[in-house]
């Protein structure tokens, strides 16, 4: 039988992350693990593919995951090879909050700061239905734990990309 990949416009995740009091790096890992994971809320990418694709080294990627993990809000799984070998581990985000969000996947891919990539996430977590919100510089700053020089940068590079509009 021919396996087929079924592709969504959407991705979910959930809000609380933008709660809680860790780093910036463990708030956009947290994103991406929701990007993969499945209904369950299990995903089981490699060390160098969320170094990659998270812009982070593999001892941040590491340190962000052990943070995680001492939080609650993910628990991992280590996998081996039949031959002893590990091969990568199975990560369960925490998905028992009623509080989530959708978003666009192809922001996550685009050549953009990852401190644009968790504002834009974290405007897609705000937004009402008309796709509108208007949380202060203040309110950015905190809860993606970003400096609020680095967030004035941030919304003119989101600006500048088309994925906002100021008014």
């Amino acid at each position: 039988m021919e396996k087929t990949r079924i592709t969504s416009n959407i991705f979910y995740a959930y809000s609380f992350i933008f709660l809680e009091k860790v780093s910036m790096q463990v708030k956009w890992l947290f994103l991406y693990l929701c990007k993969l994971a499945d209904r369950e809320g299990k995903c089981f990418p490699s060390h160098r593919s969320m170094s990659r694709c998270c812009n982070m080294s593999k001892s941040a990627v590491c340190g962000a995951i052990r943070e995680l993990e001492q939080k609650g809000i993910l628990t991992r799984d280590r996998r081996f090879r039949h031959d002893g070998r590990q091969t990568s581990n199975w990560y369960k985000i925490k998905t028992d909050s009623e509080a989530w969000f959708f978003s666009n996947p192809k922001v996550l891919d685009m050549e953009i700061s990852t401190q644009a990539k968790l504002v834009y996430l974290f405007f897609c977590r705000m937004a009402n239905k008309d796709g509108m919100c208007f949380p202060s510089r203040k309110l950015i700053g905190k809860v993606c734990s970003i400096g609020q020089t680095k967030v004035t940068d941030t919304l003119r590079e989101l600006e500048k990309e088309g994925l906002i509009k100021r008014t």
